[in-house]
């Protein structure tokens, strides 16, 4: 095998291993906004005020989730930009390949894809947040009840500011 075929088989490899990384990233999300849906229901329909508070600290789980596969594609495809499309594609040449005509012509840092996700993590915690805090003033309260909101309270805030810090540092750089 020389060098341009095993460089062509890595180059197909990496592409498809893009792609699944896309549709697991894609999983992530539907998890994450069927998960919130359950927990949201639940939380206006029987104002349980614990379960739905519980959501924003899982989302931050989901959230790394996505973010790894998100990393890796980003990775991926600067991998493929940087040590691939010069040599398969001949620099001579005026074409330029998918990873490096994306890197030309992107205005901005962000695709839309990543804001509508982080969108979505974010918004449905703030709705569980919401949603959580007003069942709890809406049912009379005991010193273990208030404690428990408290302490989800605190872990919910955090698990936001850990999410819009993640999801900043993670953006795509690439």
């Amino acid at each position: 095998m020389n060098r341009t075929d095993y460089l062509a088989a890595e180059y197909k490899a990496l592409r498809d291993e893009i792609v699944k990384r896309i549709e697991l990233r894609q999983q992530v999300v539907i998890a994450s906004a069927t998960i919130a849906g359950a927990f949201l229901a639940i939380g206006v329909r029987w104002e349980k005020t614990m379960v739905v508070m519980v959501y924003p600290f899982i989302a931050s789980f989901l959230v790394i989730a996505w973010g790894h596969h998100d990393i890796s594609i980003g990775r991926m495809g600067k991998f493929i930009r940087e040590h691939m499309e010069n040599y398969l594609v001949g620099v001579e040449n005026d074409f330029a390949g998918w990873e490096t005509h994306k890197k030309i012509t992107e205005t901005e840092r962000w695709r839309l894809a990543s804001k509508s996700h982080c969108g979505l993590f974010l918004s449905t915690q703030i709705m569980a947040i919401v949603i959580g805090a007003i069942a709890y003033f809406k049912q009379p309260r005991s010193l273990q009840t208030t404690a428990m909101f408290v302490l989800l309270a605190v872990a919910d805030v955090v698990s936001v500011f850990l999410v819009i810090t993640y999801m900043w540092r993670t953006r795509r750089r690439n």
